[in-house]
């Protein structure tokens, strides 16, 4: 890629192990608040919906399910009330408590320093605003990027909206040669980018690994395990 300008990173799973950090207490505390506001199950069979249902669904759609589950809707208000608990429980979930710290992986930082030596170096991330600006805050890496976009989910936004609007805010032409997005969802960081002719390299890691392209557009130009094996696709 001898014309690589631009590099697009993902957050969560990409450069912070949030699948191993914040996802086991953040699932707890969605399912607790589905549990308060009326979903008829415990809590160890809430977390053992969650596993199950988290291989084949995500978002909004993956709390519907579980609460589908466990609270049968057999009239209008019941229908309803499922509605409004998988918001909550999904809302939850978007807000993890988070430490005073999330600790990033020292390879990872050094990677950063280096492509920031060479590249346009863009954090495009998805979730709540305020919690995805707390973690990148707490990671202590927003002086690694030339900008920072975050793609609100509970406004049913997607990254092909930070995508185009990254590459009208710089003017960006021949994304082909000179962008490359870097993230760990098939469906998102790759499938979008690949919309636009963007290159694309998937890091199978993290929540999302078992997952399988669903079409053409989520299958990756490169495909890593571990973020510093990009260095060895980029850097001569």
């Amino acid at each position: 890629m001898n014309k690589l300008k631009y590099i697009f990173f993902d957050l969560d799973d990409t450069l912070l192990d949030t699948h191993r950090i914040l996802i086991p207490s953040a699932v707890q505390k969605a399912c607790q608040v589905m549990i308060d506001n009326g979903l008829n199950v415990d809590l160890l069979k809430c977390l053992n919906s969650w596993k199950q249902f988290h291989l084949y669904f995500t978002g909004q759609e993956l709390f519907s399910r579980i609460t589908q589950e466990h609270l049968i809707a057999n009239n209008v208000e019941i229908l309803e009330r499922q509605k409004i608990i998988a918001k909550l429980g999904y809302e939850s979930f978007l807000n993890p408590v988070l430490p005073d710290v999330l600790p990033v992986e020292f390879q990872i930082i050094e990677l950063l320093r280096k492509l920031k030596l060479k590249y346009h170096l863009i954090l495009l991330t998805q979730g709540d605003p305020d919690i995805q600006n707390q973690k990148i805050v707490k990671m202590n890496i927003e002086n690694f990027f030339e900008d920072i976009i975050i793609i609100h989910s509970l406004k049913n936004e997607t990254k092909l909206i930070g995508f185009n609007k990254i590459i009208s805010k710089y003017n960006i032409i021949e994304v082909e040669q000179t962008c490359l997005s870097v993230g760990n969802r098939l469906s998102h960081e790759i499938a979008f980018a690949k919309q636009l002719g963007i290159k694309t390299c998937y890091l199978k890691k993290g929540e999302h690994a078992h997952e399988l392209p669903q079409n053409t557009f989520e299958i990756p130009d490169w495909t890593i395990l571990n973020l510093v094996e990009l260095e060895k696709i980029i850097l001569p």
